[in-house]
């Protein structure tokens, strides 16, 4: 039988192809991981994007209420400082899973509010002027066979001061 069979001698393959599967496996697989892992990192990155534009909105919120005239209940006030240490330290008590809350930086702007040329207020910190809260956040792209990358990541939100 092995004569009608030119290829075998004496039942062994004269080219064996034995282990070729293994390769185009592992070849197949590494590609199929970095591409799976390359993904997540990618929606990891959106995730984080949207924590930090999520942060300037929750700062912009917190300013806005906690302007010069707030007040509590029992008429003490509780108002929002000149520092912007007191408004990182709200947006950074946040916490999102997966963000690292020191690496957080927040800034506040205060300006006159739209289609006034001067601000209502002493330091633009009362009712009726304009705050905007911008949130930077760096953020390690770190996908499999390509070199990582940080992007800062960034921010703003600009409300009416209410309070």
């Amino acid at each position: 039988m092995s004569g009608s069979f030119p290829f075998l001698r004496s039942g062994i393959p004269a080219r064996s192809e034995e282990g070729s599967s293994i390769v185009e496996f592992a070849l197949t697989f590494i590609v199929v991981m970095g591409l799976l892992f390359g993904v997540m990192q990618i929606c990891l990155a959106f995730y984080t994007y949207q924590v930090v534009n999520e942060y300037a909105r929750e700062g912009t919120r917190y300013a806005i209420v906690h302007g010069s005239n707030c007040f509590l209940a029992n008429g003490t006030t509780s108002c929002y400082n000149d520092t912007n240490a007191e408004l990182q330290t709200v947006v950074q008590n946040y916490g999102y899973p997966g963000i690292t809350a020191s690496n957080v930086v927040v800034t506040a702007a205060y300006n006159p509010a739209p289609g006034q040329t001067a601000c209502l207020t002493t330091g633009c910190k009362g009712t009726g002027d304009q705050v905007t809260v911008t949130v930077t956040y760096p953020y390690t792209l770190s996908v499999p066979f390509i070199p990582s990358k940080t992007w800062t990541m960034s921010s703003s939100s600009t409300m009416i001061i209410s309070q």
